[in-house]
């Protein structure tokens, strides 16, 4: 009976709402119809998703046959790839939804990334998919992990478990204005592995929200590796 009073009571109020607060697009901030999901159709066509030409290993975008982010650095993870590059809405989505609290984005964000896996071949053995975390202090501060969320909703949509193997101990400063060399040093003994998560012998799947030099997914990868887990893979939603 309650179930049933909630869904009538969205029906009968859900013209309210739309009038007083109508939908609009998450990219330029027009409006949009209710039927329209997020975007409008300008917006969609700013999306640049990453479909070849680019590192085998880390992912990046190339524009000649050597990788400038793999050639100087030692990668702890077996593959990473991102679906989309972090301009237009996409970055527009993201922005909104670290910074300004906004959590629609999420199931937009997370069905294409999960799409994106299904017809992956790479990500075929996967058994869990795990998140960067955030410090306690910044999760508090931002009211959730962006990343968890993201992860977490593509672990609901391909049936797979969700754990959280490492911890962030150190309250670090944010890497978004730092050089590949600061965010290293800024990193370093920044995360800890959780003993009572067992995932040797797992094909892992680590998921953020944007790769930009790799430091992160990488640090966390080396940490992994002492579990000896079968396999790190890395999937971001943007790639800067």
């Amino acid at each position: 009976m309650g179930n049933r009073f909630l869904e009538l009571s969205k029906i009968i109020l859900r013209p309210a709402l739309d009038l007083i607060f109508p939908p609009v697009c998450l990219g330029c901030h027009d409006r949009i119809g209710k039927d329209i999901d997020l975007l409008c159709e300008p917006c969609l066509e700013t999306i640049s998703p990453i479909e070849d030409g680019f590192c085998d290993v880390c992912g990046s975008p190339l524009d000649s046959k050597d990788c400038e982010v793999c050639w100087d650095s030692k990668i702890h993870f077996d593959f990473s790839r991102s679906v989309f590059r972090f301009d237009g809405a996409i970055r527009q989505m993201i922005h909104e939804l670290k910074y300004n609290g906004l959590t629609s984005p999420v199931g937009w964000l997370a069905e294409r990334a999960a799409n994106y896996l299904k017809v992956n071949g790479i990500y075929k053995d996967i058994d869990v998919i795990m998140a960067v975390p955030l410090h306690a202090v910044r999760k508090r501060e931002r009211g959730f992990n962006q990343s968890e969320l993201i992860a977490r909703e593509i672990a609901n949509r391909m049936e797979l478990a969700y754990c959280e193997p490492v911890k962030r101990r150190c309250y670090t400063e944010s890497q978004t204005h730092l050089t590949k060399t600061q965010r290293m040093q800024n990193l370093k003994s920044a995360f800890v592995l959780l003993p009572r998560v067992d995932i040797t012998g797992k094909h892992i799947l680590l998921i953020d929200d944007v790769f930009t030099t790799g430091s992160t997914v990488n640090e966390i990868a080396r940490i992994l590796r002492t579990a000896k887990p079968a396999q790190i893979a890395v999937l971001t939603v943007a790639r800067a």
